[in-house]
């Protein structure tokens, strides 16, 4: 259920770069990237953000409710199985969870170094003018 989510989200994260790459006309042997387009910033990390929480999905509670004795069975066969899979794929999902916390925290952080440079940059070049 959230691997669909994901899926759209990345799908289209990409068909934003696309466009924004086509829009801007990049290529790379004239490799001059000044300043990013927000929107497509915020989209990935938009994405990050959705990718952070992958648990959520493995403990969807999928059982029906129901009175029938025929119901509880076939709950109780679900739920010995649903116990499995998760006892079997929780430690690595945690692992990519993990990753993908820090892969979000680090993008963040550069994002910010990256404007606080780009701001001292601008105050250089503004001071570097006003000395002419």
């Amino acid at each position: 259920m959230g691997n669909s989510k994901q899926n759209t989200n990345y799908t289209q994260l990409v068909a934003k770069a696309k466009k924004f790459v086509a829009a801007e006309q990049l290529d790379q042997k004239n490799a001059k990237y000044e300043e990013s387009d927000p929107r497509l910033i915020e989209a990935a990390l938009e994405v990050a953000e959705t990718s952070k929480n992958i648990l959520s999905g493995l403990y969807f509670d999928f059982r029906q409710t129901g009175g029938g004795s025929l119901r509880r069975l076939k709950n109780a066969v679900l739920g010995k199985i649903a116990s499995i899979v998760r006892n079997t794929l929780e430690r690595s999902l945690l692992s990519q969870q993990k990753f993908n916390e820090q892969a979000l925290f680090l993008i963040k952080s550069l994002q910010k170094d990256n404007s606080e440079l780009r701001r001292q940059i601008s105050e250089l070049k503004t001071m570097k003018d006003s000395s002419k």
